[in-house]
């Protein structure tokens, strides 16, 4: 039997099953980010933008959004970011149209921070999302915002302005 890693889609260990294995199980784990804020959240009737950051924690296995689906949850309104083609260091700008939305766009910036607990550098995300037409006006406020990369994920809840 194979474990596969869904991060970087490829086998991570071998495990010996004998000659007549009787089930398999599959399981997606999640590695909480260590730090998740959003110090921006603006909806109206037909637009939202969202701006924050977080910073991965201590079990990832890397953030890198040229290979990982992104997933912005707003309450009950889902945006879905299919992986971006350019150098996760720097800021990635991508836009489309998903997830009930007819148009948005997606930056995202890596920076890395000194951390004075641990006298070295820890990196750190910042992250922007703009979308056109789409309507997540009739969510409670405040209201539970998630953002999930890979296999790392984020909740806080927020006012929203």
């Amino acid at each position: 039997m194979s474990a596969i890693s869904t991060a970087t889609n490829s086998v991570t260990t071998l495990i010996p099953v004998g000659s007549v294995p009787i089930g398999i199980a599959m399981a997606t784990l999640t590695t909480p980010f260590s730090e998740f804020r959003v110090k921006d959240l603006d909806i109206d009737r037909r637009n939202f933008t969202v701006a924050g950051s977080f910073t991965p924690g201590a079990g990832s296995s890397g953030i890198n959004p040229t290979k990982q689906e992104v997933v912005l949850t707003i309450g009950d309104f889902t945006l879905t970011i299919l992986p971006v083609r350019s150098s996760p260091t720097t800021t990635t700008t991508t836009s489309g149209s998903k997830g009930g939305s007819k148009g948005w766009m997606w930056s995202f910036k890596s920076v890395m921070n000194p951390s004075p607990e641990r006298r070295e550098s820890v990196p750190e995300f910042k992250f922007r999302v703009e979308a056109r037409e789409a309507d997540p006006s009739r969510q409670p406020n405040p209201v539970t915002v998630t953002l999930k990369i890979g296999n790392n994920e984020g909740t806080t809840l927020v006012n929203a302005h």
